[in-house]
């Protein structure tokens, strides 16, 4: 038996897109698993998704108190699940989350004899700058979350430069990647206009590059340029703003699940303008890039730090993080041989079809996850 309980920050309204597919096929591969959230935006406490029990974390809302709180009913969850389950064939994997919730994991899996594994696919501390008092206790929250991770078993990432970071090297750890559930069919030859339409779909934050991307294409001399944006956060109101302003920057706000394959085949170019920064280097992977290279629609991007070689061959590279930069990457993607774009986008399809399948790559976190405490410390799996 293979029971996983899996602690993130879930909502069953399809906006998680990595924790769905991942759920999807922990779904199928374990023989029991359950979920709790610590998602604050969710409001029931008890409720399930594609079959899987889901617990949410109470959240009071009162700074100090909640996240008192927190760990005690975080504790009672994890009692509660304790008490079905066998521990030799229990497993928890955690992923990033605030001071309370891990620690609350931690003591769990030292006093029971749990084994733990953190999956750290992004974090938060990139979401908050230190330069208020509030945001400085929200960082310092997550930034003590993470340093407890040396003490679980194992850890799982999508960079490798978070182990080094973390201190996490001599734990046993695996390095893994984001995939696809649902392969899309490659797309016929699109309909041809007047107007070449680029798209972006994702978080709206500082370091994704919006703004050096709106300040790009607000300033192209090529009038048939247009940018749409699909996405939310801390700038969908500087976006809103150039919309209003350019007749060529167009934000249609979030966009579901359900219609984001069609989106992204429809495009002429999909964009990925994300620069350096320091906590995204180290623990980022921008989950759309996988989306994007599947669609069979060309990409644009920078070469973020986790960024494979391959995809160098089959994406037209940001070489310089600037809004002249973003131009000329633009420019020359346009300007290019449509034999050319379609080779690419065809080769990038061919790479994630067969690299990065979700039954693959979440047979090896299983793996990894049930032979924690059967290999030898610092062993990479």
């Amino acid at each position: 038996m293979k029971n996983v309980l899996f602690v993130g920050h879930f909502l069953p309204n399809g906006r998680n897109v990595y924790e769905t597919n991942l759920l999807t096929q922990l779904k199928i591969q374990t023989d029991n698993l359950e979920v709790i959230t610590i998602n604050k935006g969710y409001t029931e406490l008890e409720s399930s998704f594609l079959e899987i029990p889901i617990h949410a974390v109470k959240a009071v809302k009162k700074p100090f108190i909640d996240e008192i709180m927190r760990f005690f009913y975080m504790m009672k969850l994890l009692r509660n699940w304790r008490k079905k389950t066998n521990r030799n064939e229990a497993r928890i994997i955690i992923l990033n989350s605030p001071l309370e919730i891990t620690l609350a994991v931690l003591l769990e899996s030292k006093l029971f004899k749990i084994k733990v594994a953190s999956l750290l696919i992004d974090t938060a501390l990139g979401n908050f700058k230190p330069d208020t008092l509030w945001n400085k206790y929200i960082y310092n929250c997550y930034s003590c979350g993470e340093k407890l991770y040396k003490y679980l078993d194992g850890n799982m990432a999508l960079n490798a430069g978070v182990f080094e970071y973390l201190k996490l090297k001599r734990k046993p750890h695996h390095l893994t990647k984001i995939g696809y559930s649902n392969l899309p069919n490659f797309p016929q030859e699109k309909l041809k206009t007047s107007k070449i339409n680029i798209v972006y779909t994702g978080s709206l934050i500082y370091y994704d590059g919006i703004e050096e991307l709106l300040k790009a294409v607000s300033t192209l001399e090529n009038e048939n340029i247009e940018l749409t944006i699909y996405g939310s956060g801390p700038l969908s109101s500087m976006v809103e703003s150039y919309a209003t302003k350019f007749t060529n920057i167009h934000f249609e706000g979030y966009l579901h699940n359900d219609i984001i394959g069609q989106v992204l085949q429809e495009a002429d170019f999909l964009i990925n303008p994300r620069i350096s920064y320091f906590f995204t280097d180290i623990f980022g992977f921008p989950s759309k890039i996988i989306e994007y290279l599947l669609s069979g629609t060309p990409v644009i991007t920078t070469s973020f730090a986790a960024m494979p070689n391959a995809y160098r061959d089959f994406v037209y590279l940001i070489e310089e993080e600037s809004v002249s930069g973003i131009q000329d990457a633009i420019l020359k993607a346009v300007q290019d041989e449509p034999e050319i774009k379609k080779q690419k986008a065809e080769s990038a399809y061919q790479y994630i079809r067969d690299n990065n399948d979700y039954v693959c790559i979440v047979r090896k976190m299983i793996e990894f996850v049930f032979s924690l405490g059967a290999h030898h410390k610092g062993e990479e799996k």
